[in-house]
Formats: structure tokens, sequence, C-alpha cells
């Protein structure tokens, strides 16, 4: 049981030691640019993406309302449900 627990062991330390040199070989791709734009955000509640590398947008969770659609991208604006928590008078 042991040879099996120290194979799986090694594999998932081999897996690690991919997933990081992956992730430092897309870090060393990126543009300063591109960095900012990930953790700065696009929109409202979307960071950007970079499409020339595989990386999609993330979006991000309003609270209580939880991940939902943007109804625009770049501005608070009521959409009038009436649910809808962000009245403007």
């Amino acid at each position: 049981m042991s040879t099996i627990i120290h194979k799986f062991q090694k594999h998932i330390c081999m897996m690690n030691m991919q997933l990081r040199e992956k992730a430092e070989g897309i870090l060393q791709q990126l543009t300063l640019e591109e960095k900012i734009g990930m953790i700065h955000g696009a929109t409202l509640f979307q960071t950007a993406g970079v499409p020339r590398l595989g990386i999609p947008p993330l979006k991000m969770s309003d609270g209580p309302m939880g991940v939902r659609m943007e109804f625009e991208a770049d501005n608070w604006k009521a959409i009038g449900h009436t649910d809808d928590s962000i009245f403007i008078v």
C-alpha cells in the first residue's frame, strides 16, 4: 500500500512542477499592460482576458446578487427589474 501512495505522491509532485512551469511560461509572455488588465478590470464586473494566450476574461460576483450578466458594461444604470437593488432617482 505504501508503494501505491508513494507513486501517487510522486505523480502529484510531477504534475505540480509541470503546472508551475506552464504558468511561469505564460507569465513571461504577458506584457505589463495585459497583466494590469487582468487585475484591474475591463468592465464593472469583468477583467480583461488575453485572447492571444487563450486566457478568458474573469467574471466577478456582485455580492448578494451573485454572478450575473452585465447589462451595461460601464454604467450603474438601473435595468428596471423589480428585484433590481440599484435605483436611480
